[in-house]
């Protein structure tokens, strides 16, 4: 967490503005945020979400940056549908909403978007 005196906008849950250069696909069983870069270097990112996911437009504002500088980007919805969690929600429920989101179980994700990729 952030210094509370001082806190990382997305600790307290602020939003960019913004609306992307990408666009969302579907990538077998989940679905992604893919943003190409305006010259193809042959070369791709994956960009993996926070905790707020893949539709924050923090981080597709990240992929399009990482774009911009001649990778292709792609952010995975790696909670596969499940709610991102809610800034707003009570903190004492996160452990629980924690454990139902496995990051070490995203295997199955991660070969999609390679084929997808290729």
């Amino acid at each position: 967490m952030a210094n509370e005196a001082n806190p990382c906008p997305c600790d307290i849950g602020h939003k960019l503005e913004y609306g992307g250069m990408g666009h969302e696909v579907q990538v077998e069983h989940i679905k992604a945020y893919v943003t190409r870069s305006p010259v193809d270097a042959g070369k791709a990112v994956i960009v993996v979400q926070d905790i707020f996911g893949w539709q924050l437009p923090n981080t597709r504002y990240m992929a399009d940056m990482i774009a911009r500088n001649g990778y292709t980007t792609i952010v995975p919805d790696f909670f596969v549908g499940q709610e991102p969690w809610d800034p707003a929600g009570d903190w004492s429920t996160f452990p629980a909403w924690l454990k139902s989101r496995n990051a070490r179980k995203v295997n199955r994700e991660v070969d999609a978007v390679l084929r997808y990729l290729r």
